[in-house]
């Protein structure tokens, strides 16, 4: 490329230069509880709980929403796999009321060794803590699951 003079670039939307998004992997290993719904583990961890933990938690440093979960279970088939978006009703860091849910997605008759994507359109202020949950309906043994959360983020908010 040569250029002589002046260069210009135009996005066509200031949204283009606010818009972040951002991906958090989880993995796994899911040996108790199997048709409960489960906190999936971020933040390094890999507990996974049917209790809300610090590990669980995704503090959001700005305004965004939530886009898209991928899925996918190694041992055993999930049956009906829902996937649950949190953030607190009431203002606290306990995300384990049923008034917690903000959107819930549900896939029917998952089996094992195939991805799933969910889509969501859940959104949160900046601060706020969020957690992710996933129930298999069908689950009886042991199973290892992975993912990628997918969240974009305002970055002028």
């Amino acid at each position: 490329l040569e250029v002589t003079g002046s260069v210009s670039a135009n996005t066509g939307s200031f949204e283009v230069s606010t818009k972040q998004l951002i991906t958090l992997p989880f993995a796994f290993f899911l040996s108790s509880n199997h048709t409960s719904e489960q906190y999936i583990p971020i933040a390094g961890s890999l507990s996974e709980s049917t209790n809300d933990q610090y590990y669980h938690l995704y503090i959001t440093p700005f305004a965004g929403v939530v886009k898209r979960i991928s899925i996918a279970a190694q041992a055993d088939d999930p049956g009906n796999l829902t996937l649950r978006v949190r953030k607190p009703a009431g203002g606290d860091y306990d995300l384990d009321e049923s008034t917690d849910i903000v959107q819930a997605e549900t896939i029917n008759s998952t089996v094992d060794d195939q991805s799933y994507l969910f889509y969501f359109s859940a959104s949160f202020n900046a601060g706020e803590p969020l957690a992710f949950t996933v129930q298999a309906a069908s689950a009886n043994a042991n199973s290892y699951y992975a993912g990628t959360i997918a969240i974009e983020h305002d970055t002028s908010t």
